[in-house]
């Protein structure tokens, strides 16, 4: 990871009409609320990161399978059946078979928002070293962060970011050269990128460009990156052609929003020092060690 990214520290999910959605979230997969307004739900998904669920963007298009979605989170589980069952009881709507591949099984639904979230149980096997690390975490007991309440007992963390773009080659390029994620596999299909920690970016052919955005809100889904540095790195993917929607802007700390090549929006938030959420004294404790 480049010297300005700590990791991915948010996924922002937007609704016109919020309130299934959090209490989806919060009731069905049982997520913990760590803070939350009217309009707007934090959610504690693992590590130093959170699931933001607030008002804005659009109805999506009726999915019928994963490929259609530009971008999906998808949850580390383990014991996956049992989230299967659970969700099922409670009539959410599965648009891919469960079946079982190499190393992993997945499953992918539709929130009441109509996005789609993914769930994915590694198999103790993988070669990946994230996956051995987040098994290691796992049996060690140390996916808790002091001060947050704990996750259901079958999922881990929020592990991983799909996005389906058009041109893969074009893509792999710009969050190699441009944004300067570490790619750690590349394949005919796709290519992993790692986004901090034991969180990949897995990236695949068979997107379309998405509309342009006059504004951060405007957008369903968002990769919200953890950096040190903002108006230094923006000032540097700036100049290398990245097109901002929010060029940096003071907010819960400083914060910009990017598009990439098809238009999948991103941000980037540099969190003000001295933060007392759990979550960012965690993020600042793992930073600074780190450093050293």
């Amino acid at each position: 990871m480049r010297d300005n990214f700590q990791g991915i520290g948010w996924f922002a999910r937007k609704s016109p009409d919020p309130h299934p959605t959090i209490d989806f979230y919060r009731d069905v997969m049982g997520l913990p609320g760590i803070r939350g307004r009217a309009y707007s739900q934090m959610f504690w998904v693992g590590d130093t990161t959170v699931l933001w669920v607030s008002i804005g963007g659009t109805r999506p298009p009726v999915y019928t399978d994963r490929s259609q979605a530009p971008l999906i989170p998808v949850f580390r589980c383990h014991g996956i059946q049992t989230t299967i069952d659970r969700l099922t009881a409670a009539g959410v709507t599965f648009i891919n078979d469960f079946r079982p591949e190499p190393y992993n099984r997945l499953a992918y639904f539709l929130d009441p928002s109509g996005n789609v979230t993914g769930l994915q149980e590694r198999s103790r096997e993988s070669p990946r070293p994230q996956d051995r690390e987040a098994w290691r975490r796992w049996d060690a007991g140390e996916t808790r962060v002091e001060g947050l309440p704990p996750l259901p007992p079958d999922i881990q963390e929020l592990g991983w970011v799909v996005l389906r773009v058009t041109d893969l080659a074009r893509s792999t390029a710009f969050y190699r050269d441009v944004v300067g994620f570490p790619l750690v596999h590349e394949r005919p299909g796709g290519a992993m990128f790692s986004l901090g920690e034991t969180v990949l970016m897995d990236i695949q052919p068979g997107g379309e460009p998405q509309p342009p955005f006059a504004d951060r809100k405007d957008a369903n889904n968002c990769v919200i990156m953890r950096v040190h540095g903002l108006d230094e790195l923006a000032d540097e993917m700036a100049a290398k052609g990245v097109q901002f929607v929010n060029p940096p802007f003071d907010g819960s700390g400083r914060l910009a929003y990017f598009t990439d090549p098809d238009g999948i929006l991103w941000g980037l938030q540099e969190r003000l020092p001295g933060s007392p959420r759990p979550e960012d004294i965690e993020a600042e404790r793992r930073w600074a060690a780190r450093a050293h």
